[in-house]
């Protein structure tokens, strides 16, 4: 599993980063891209997602423990490990603005509606790097002039 500690790493200017459900959940459980998420973390000053991502994430830990690709040790370690970090992470709320600004994206670009509401909290945070890994997602921030990885 990647370190889940966040560390400054001699950089001396500040990064905030935005991770995706798709990204944070990479910091629980080892898969394609953990490595790569974990370095990005350990670079960072600040850690941004939206409230959303409490939900995303248990999801993704429970489906991964009922198709058994958590043992039910592992699982737990996972969640102590993501509670611990959900509340040291500058949270975005889902106010009625950021539901507003996903429903225009909504209509702009074929996004799923949670990643609409990841992007208008992305933009309303300002991060210096977003992070995801849904394709149509990342082609969106782009266009909305998010730095992506």
């Amino acid at each position: 599993m990647p370190s889940l500690k966040i560390e400054k790493t001699g950089s001396s200017s500040e990064m905030k980063l935005y991770l995706d459900s798709s990204a944070l959940v990479k910091r629980y459980v080892e898969e394609k891209s953990s490595e790569e998420v974990a370095d990005l973390c350990a670079r960072a000053d600040t850690l941004v997602s939206s409230v959303i991502s409490f939900s995303e994430v248990f999801s993704s830990l429970n489906r991964r423990l009922r198709e058994k690709q958590l043992s039910p040790s592992q699982y737990r370690q996972c969640k102590v490990a993501f509670l611990k970090e959900y509340e040291e992470m500058t949270r975005c709320l889902a106010s009625e603005e950021i539901l507003s600004v996903s429903a225009a994206l909504l209509e702009k670009f074929p996004l799923r509606a949670m990643d609409a509401i990841h992007l208008a909290s992305a933009l309303d945070s300002g991060p210096d790097l977003f992070v995801s890994f849904d394709n149509h997602q990342l082609a969106a921030a782009k266009t909305l002039g998010l730095k992506t990885q």
